[in-house]
């Protein structure tokens, strides 16, 4: 196992399970994910990666989507994943051991800003997307920090690694919330 590897895991190893969110967070995410839905409709599956307790795999589902998959690290939340009748992956999003190519859509809201090497996660979301990847995270400047964020950065530096990684920008949107800001990016494979 390489250092890097090492450190990732010992991060993964340090991390708290996040709270369940309330009535407003939800109504937010709903916000979020109509919004990209207006251009990602012909996704037929999705890869939440750190789901949480599966708020957006149930709203992606009440869209249609017939194939809603979570992923977290923690198994509290992937036992509660799963009491809701959805797939739940206990893995971190650092060694996936998805397939290529497997689901339409990659989704993360609230995950990305917890990884210390976002430009490798990236690239990984990109491997495992056939036609979508969609990232909700904290915007930046970040108002409230806590200490499992490490990577909070802006719409930009985002934006030039889905060129790099060859995705096309479908949206770069930044919202006002009563608590801070909210980057909001879909890109297409």
């Amino acid at each position: 196992m390489s250092r890097i590897d090492d450190f990732v895991k010992w991060w993964v190893a340090h991390q708290k399970p996040s709270p369940a969110p309330g009535k407003a967070a939800v109504r937010i995410m709903r916000e979020g994910i109509e919004t990209f839905w207006s251009m990602i409709s012909d996704s037929k599956s999705v890869l939440d990666i750190g789901c949480g307790c599966g708020e957006c795999l149930e709203i992606f589902a009440a869209l249609g989507v017939g194939r809603c998959v979570g992923l977290t690290n923690q198994e509290r939340e992937c036992d509660f994943v799963r009491k809701k009748n959805f797939a739940c992956l206990l893995q971190d999003m650092h060694n996936m051991t998805v397939e290529d190519g497997d689901f339409d859509l990659v989704f993360s809201r609230r995950a990305v800003e917890h990884s210390p090497v976002p430009f490798y996660l990236l690239s990984e979301m990109k491997r495992i997307a056939k036609k979508y990847i969609a990232i909700v995270a904290p915007g930046y400047p970040f108002r409230t920090w806590t200490d499992s964020h490490c990577s909070v950065l802006p719409n930009l530096v985002w934006e030039e690694w889905g060129k790099r990684l060859g995705l096309t920008l479908l949206l770069s949107e930044m919202i006002e919330l009563e608590k801070g800001q909210e980057m909001r990016l879909l890109f297409k494979c």
